[in-house]
């Protein structure tokens, strides 16, 4: 009530001063006063804003007809809506502000610490317990509201205590961050439990310009980078990953190694480690191991963009995919982890890690490829879901099955970089006029 009178209030005073007050009412991801619902962070915002200024010259005008000008500075206030709340870890709400007066620019907000992370879509999710003091602003001006987080001592005695039958009989995924990390405490999955085929899923009509897939060069994440959302073919967020969460489908893992350079908490770098020997059991997946690409030990892997291997700066590391099953060669069609012992088969994601010892953190110098035929043939995750680009290598060139004689590995196929922030409606497979926004990929190294 305090926080409304203080609204009331300075609309009073705003109006008295003003021959008009014009208020803006409730913010929200459809309102004309947020510029974009990508400037809901620091991160992902950086909005303008300039003094509404007479362009006129006033070279001889006196200090009396400078007072009358036009240049004065419109008057504006941001104020919460929300008030001081106290939330359970894994809670959330959803931002409300209320703007008076005209001004160019979109809000920002600012969490003083990890105890919360606020999303795209203004969403305020409780991390872990503390007080944290969160800030809206608006040019020059702000308000700001103090978040207090508690422990869920029922949800962690929750997952505490489930057995592991009754956790996935009714399975759902992992609502937010918090959730994530809650269940990754207990050895519980944060996604999909599907079955994985061989063969990626490939979204229709994937957006191309000419005869070149886009690949998406945009990474949006939430105000603490926790959370990372995966956008679909139209830029339209479709799905949330977890720093930290336990995921084994490769649309989810893809997404996780593009999101935060790292494998999901349920995978182990060792190759021999046992389901019976972890507490992921059937969820555990090995191997996070460097990937050499040397084609001359191998000459019938196609050679990957600036890799190490063949002379370049990238290191790429590799890591297994748990397939119902695969056909290639003499790999056994049989369930990747039955609960006793892993059978590996021949499906792999290998990834761009490092520039030399640096992490390779901008989607629009990092490769991820699946191949699900033992590095024969490799297609590349154009960081959208389902998004993968065309394949290539040695079994597409007409070469025999790992063969070091009889070898035939056709080239990486070109992509084109594009922001999928900036989509808008396009009929099926008509090409996109990106203009400037068009980048591609012609100056990849190769050194092989």
């Amino acid at each position: 009530m305090k926080r409304l009178f203080s609204v009331f209030i300075a609309i009073i005073i705003y109006c008295s001063c003003m021959t008009a007050c014009t208020p803006k009412g409730r913010v929200d991801s459809s309102s004309s006063n947020s510029s974009n619902s990508s400037s809901i962070t620091e991160e992902q915002n950086s909005s303008t804003s300039e003094d509404l200024k007479d362009s006129s010259s006033l070279e001889d005008s006196s200090s009396e007809d400078l007072s009358d000008s036009s240049s004065t500075q419109e008057e504006y206030f941001v104020f919460f809506i929300t008030e001081n709340v106290e939330l359970a870890v894994g809670e959330f709400i959803t931002l409300e502000w209320e703007i008076v007066g005209d001004y160019g620019g979109g809000v920002r907000f600012r969490a003083q610490n990890d105890c919360v992370s606020i999303s795209y879509d203004y969403k305020l999710t409780a991390l872990k317990e503390g007080k944290c003091e969160v800030e809206i602003v608006l040019g020059e001006k702000s308000d700001k509201i103090t978040v207090t987080v508690v422990e869920d001592e029922d949800l962690e005695s929750y997952y505490a205590t489930v057995s592991e039958s009754e956790f996935y009989a009714n399975y759902t995924p992992a609502k937010n961050s918090a959730d994530a990390l809650l269940r990754s405490k207990y050895y519980l999955m944060s996604g999909s439990i599907a079955e994985q085929d061989q063969e990626p899923t490939i979204a229709d009509n994937r957006p191309i310009e000419g005869d070149l897939y886009l690949k998406n060069s945009n990474a949006r994440y939430s105000s603490d980078k926790s959370t990372y959302y995966v956008v679909d073919k139209n830029g339209i967020v479709v799905k949330e990953i977890y720093k930290g969460g336990a995921y084994v489908t490769l649309e989810e893992v893809a997404a996780y190694i593009f999101a935060f350079n790292d494998v999901p908490v349920n995978y182990t770098e060792s190759k021999k480690t046992k389901p019976t020997q972890s507490e992921w059991g059937v969820y555990l997946r090995v191997n996070h191991s460097s990937f050499s690409g040397d084609t001359s030990r191998y000459p019938y892997e196609p050679v990957l963009p600036n890799i190490s291997g063949c002379g370049g700066s990238y290191r790429y590391y590799e890591l297994d995919i748990g397939t119902t099953g695969t056909t290639a060669g003499n790999y056994d069609v049989a369930v990747y982890n039955n609960g006793s012992y892993i059978t590996r088969g021949a499906a792999r994601i290998v990834y761009s890690r490092y520039d030399g010892s640096v992490d390779i953190t901008n989607p629009s110098e990092k490769y991820l490829f699946y191949t699900y035929n033992h590095y024969n043939d490799f297609q590349e995750y154009l960081n959208y879901y389902n998004g993968w680009g065309e394949i290539f290598g040695n079994i597409t060139g007409g070469g025999a099955l790992s063969s070091k004689y009889d070898y035939n590995p056709t080239s990486y196929v070109e992509v084109a970089l594009y922001n999928f922030e900036y989509f808008g409606n396009y009929g099926e497979n008509t090409p996109i006029n990106i203009f400037a926004n068009y980048l591609s990929n012609y100056n990849a190294n190769f050194y092989c």
